[in-house]
């Protein structure tokens, strides 16, 4: 039969889901017993009996694997693969059919791989390669050959509805056949288009940090998850999945991406927020509200300067720890001012009380020498003296009882000196917590005229922390002592990190050294909605956080999300950007044209589109310029039962259908159809804040973007001649 035909391809595939049912059956027995045994055991536990504490921690590890097996079988029943490639290496004398797919399938009884997993090097060939010679690396060793074919198929279900060969068809045309789906598919097909550029993210190794500039729409959050799946999969002797987080912009976002994960294969990773993670860190609890300051507190306490000031403030309190003077045991040198500057203080890298215990050791050292010496000449002066006073001579003491008694309080202060000279630096800095340091450099600001350090400092005293406090505190307290948590994280995917200053990667790149722990960081400079108080060029972290780290920096231009029309929409008005701004390269996917509506009411345009939508499949977004705006849209709407508001700082989970969100809270998701409500000159003014808020709007949408203005649209919509 030929192995290229339809015919071949559904029967291998009809034996491939005989062997899943097989195979799920066996797994299914094996745990059926397993969870017996467990149950039996549980009920005759003992935690005296060494030997049955051992027999079911083994069985639990196996039940827990058993268990991972029969989800990996249960995602094969419905698509077992997704893609093909026939290689033939070139010590082999025929080609290889290898299919891949999101789990690896094996057969023990025949020792045959049925399905590779997609993150194994093999893999690489689907993702990278082209027809013709092709080579893979593996565990070291580069494996060329020859890439006779390469297949991707459409199966749902366990029903083969299409497969498309890379020669036979565009990797534009392939993806517009995932790409015109609703959302929800989209985010399950993604593995089976994973794009070249993608992949080598994806694959880079575990000891370098990864930073990504991706155009909306280019795939960053998926790219990072599977990066994540990626890295569990290849490196678990060195990477638990306990000690990976995905931090996110809001727990809106992170409920919205929490179903892709167990779909990868990726159990137990934490997701949080930033001020969760910094919380967590800091062993602060989490307050039922997170504290959001004034805007003008956060534009300074997340500023450059403030950030240089602060840390200025803490060397200046690690010098007086360290640098107060030399180090006297009664009148004799121990240890010199310059010889501390240069033994102790240094780079600055190590935490002080890790320093503080270095002086300890080296202090120790010495004074195992000196003070046994100082009380030899102590004892040595008080026979001269106890003998020149018997000959007669003026000793200055009344008797020498007075002479061994000045000794005798000599040595006890020289013994009570060392003591007090080997604990000082460490009861130093016990004596300054992160808490008194960070509101003595508030004090400091406030005194020197800064109008907003007092309300800071007013704040921070009530324990209400915005996301620059817990950071400032944070800096601190690694700076004093390295906080032990720290320790807990391996790898950090932080996504849409623009919102945030290149002041925190420092402090990041400090806490969290290599190789411990690395980094995913992803974001996109033009979706940057915290104005100053976030990053806008790549350039400044890069050169501050990253320079002395093992890093890779890439740029992802091309969107997966938007048509043609859309991108050339978002496009025109990103051309308004007084910043360096990274343009929309679409998929060639050409949709409906944007339409453009003005209206005198915008409630009422608002709601005829969701009637009209009512009955589709997917998502429908209405999207506002301010929560304020999208409270009172819903308001005007009369709080339809069916429609749901996701505005603020609400932890309501994203769960699909029609939703009025503010433009904060749907950046990082995508919407089958978006309506952009009230885009009108007023609200979107030609200012650099406007122009990010109206791109991060546009770009949000799939397949159908609406327009609604009174008045005059926007002058964003109008693509800007260049300078």
């Amino acid at each position: 039969m030929d192995t290229l035909s339809e015919q071949f391809e559904r029967q291998n595939l009809k034996e491939t889901l005989v062997f899943v049912e097989k195979k799920t059956r066996e797994v299914s027995a094996v745990k059926a017993e397993l969870d017996a045994q467990i149950a039996e055991m549980m009920e005759h536990y003992n935690s005296d009996n060494e030997e049955l504490r051992m027999a079911l921690v083994v069985a639990t590890d196996m039940q827990k694997s058993q268990g991972a097996v029969l989800t990996t079988l249960a995602r094969a029943q419905d698509s077992p693969y997704f893609g093909r490639v026939d290689f033939r290496a070139d010590d082999e004398a025929s080609p290889e059919r290898i299919y891949i797919g999101r789990g690896g399938l094996y057969d023990e009884k025949t020792h045959r791989t049925v399905v590779v997993d997609w993150r194994t090097p093999v893999a690489n060939l689907y993702y990278d390669a082209v027809s013709g010679r092709a080579s893979y690396k593996s565990v070291g060793e580069t494996i060329s050959g020859e890439l006779t074919c390469k297949r991707t198929y459409n199966i749902k279900n366990g029903v083969l509805n299409a497969f498309f060969d890379a020669d036979m068809v565009t990797n534009d045309e392939l993806l517009q056949e995932y790409l015109s789906k609703n959302t929800g598919a989209v985010l399950k097909d993604i593995v089976a288009t994973i794009q070249k550029d993608q992949n080598e993210i994806i694959r880079i190794p575990p000891w370098n940090d990864v930073l990504v500039q991706g155009v909306a729409g280019s795939g960053k959050t998926t790219v990072a998850l599977h990066r994540l799946a990626y890295l569990i999969f290849n490196f678990s002797d060195r990477l638990k999945t306990s000690g990976f987080a995905v931090i996110g912009s809001n727990r809106l976002f992170l409920s919205y991406i929490s179903g892709m994960l167990p779909d990868l294969g990726v159990e137990n990773v934490r997701q949080m927020v930033m001020p969760e993670l910094l919380r967590h860190i800091l062993l602060y609890d989490d307050p039922a509200h997170e504290c959001v300051p004034p805007a003008e507190e956060t534009a300074w306490q997340s500023s450059q300067a403030f950030f240089d000031a602060y840390d200025a403030h803490i060397r200046e309190f690690e010098d007086g720890v360290f640098l107060s003077g030399d180090l006297m045991l009664l009148d004799e040198p121990v240890m010199t001012r310059d010889e501390i500057a240069e033994k102790v203080i240094g780079s600055r890298t190590h935490p002080m009380a890790d320093r503080a215990a270095l002086m300890h050791s080296i202090l120790s050292l010495r004074l195992d020498t000196a003070l046994p010496a100082a009380v030899a000449r102590l004892e040595a002066q008080s026979d001269r003296d106890v003998a020149r006073f018997r000959a007669g001579e003026d000793t200055g003491y009344p008797t020498v009882g007075d002479i061994i008694d000045h000794r005798n309080a000599q040595i006890a202060l020289a013994k009570k000196q060392a003591s007090a000279l080997k604990n000082q630096f460490a009861r130093r800095v016990r004596a300054m917590p992160p808490e008194k340091l960070y509101a003595q450099f508030l004090a400091k600001c406030a005194k020197s005229g800064e109008k907003r350090a007092k309300a800071v400092l007013s704040r921070v005293k009530r324990g209400e922390y915005g996301v620059y406090d817990l950071c400032a505190l944070l800096y601190a307290a690694a700076r004093l002592d390295r906080p032990p948590r720290a320790d807990e994280f391996r790898h950090l995917v932080i996504d849409e990190a623009q919102d945030f200053v290149p002041s925190l990667y420092a402090m990041f790149a400090r806490i969290f050294p290599q190789p411990h722990t690395t980094f995913t960081i992803l974001g996109d400079v033009s979706q940057n909605l915290s104005g100053e108080s976030g990053v806008a060029s790549w350039d400044a972290v890069l050169d501050s956080s990253f320079a002395s780290r093992q890093h890779a920096f890439r740029v992802l231009s091309k969107s997966y999300r938007n048509t043609i029309e859309i991108a050339s929409v978002a496009n025109a008005v990103l051309s308004h950007s007084r910043a360096r701004a990274y343009d929309i390269t679409p998929v060639v996917r050409h949709g409906e044209p944007v339409v453009f509506s003005q209206t005198g009411d915008t409630a009422a345009a608002v709601a005829e589109e969701i009637a009209a939508w009512r009955g589709e499949a997917g998502s429908l977004a209405v999207v506002c310029r301010t929560a304020e705006d999208a409270q009172s849209l819903y308001d005007a709407l009369g709080r339809p039962a069916d429609v749901r508001l996701s505005a603020g700082d609400s932890d309501d989970p994203y769960t699909g259908g029609v939703t009025i969100f503010d433009i904060r809270r749907a950046k990082g998701l995508e919407f089958d159809r978006v309506v952009l409500a009230g885009a009108d000159a007023s609200r979107y003014p030609d200012t650099p804040d406007d122009v990010r808020a109206l791109y991060v709007g546009c770009t949000r949408a799939l397949h159908t973007l609406r327009v609604l203005y009174e008045g005059e649209p926007s002058p964003l919509f109008t693509e800007k001649a260049g300078d």
